[in-house]
């Protein structure tokens, strides 16, 4: 008895489907990291004097532009810019948080004269229980299907 049996590669959807969840999900990560790394600068009143370091915090998916392309202080003249974009990594995605003024690193990583402020490395540590979470929701396929993987 003949069968007729119809066989349909779904395989291109699904990994588009899974590159749009992973996208969104660091989207989201990088956001929030924004926000909490600017909140963490302003926990230190003193380092805080134009805003054009807080400002210019910002986050990248790998293979995007940032998502500020400029930046000003609140007080004064002071202002920047971001040109071009991350490199998209072979890995599978990564969300960069950060930012190009030039005596950010002297405030992060604090001088002899001057205590650091860990603003972003404290973004991310007090947030890592959050971003686990949200990697755990990125969907992987392994064979016929798509299901959730725990990567914590």
């Amino acid at each position: 008895m003949p069968s007729n049996v119809k066989i349909t590669d779904n395989s291109k959807q699904v990994i588009e489907a899974k590159d749009d969840a992973v996208e969104k999900i660091l989207t989201e990560i990088g956001l929030h990291l924004e926000g909490e790394a600017k909140i963490e600068l302003e926990n230190v009143p003193t380092r805080v004097d134009t805003g054009l370091l807080r400002n210019s915090i910002t986050y990248a998916v790998d293979g995007h532009t940032p998502a500020i392309t400029e930046y000003h202080a609140s007080e004064g003249s002071g202002s920047g810019r971001y040109f071009g974009s991350v490199p998209a990594e072979d890995h599978g995605g990564a969300v960069y948080v950060g930012t190009n003024v030039e005596y950010a690193v002297y405030v992060h990583e604090g001088t002899r004269s001057m205590a650091p402020d860990r603003f972003i490395l404290n973004a991310v540590r007090k947030n890592a229980g959050r971003i686990g979470k949200r990697e755990a929701q990125i969907p992987v396929c392994n064979g016929s299907c798509c299901q959730s993987e725990n990567f914590s």
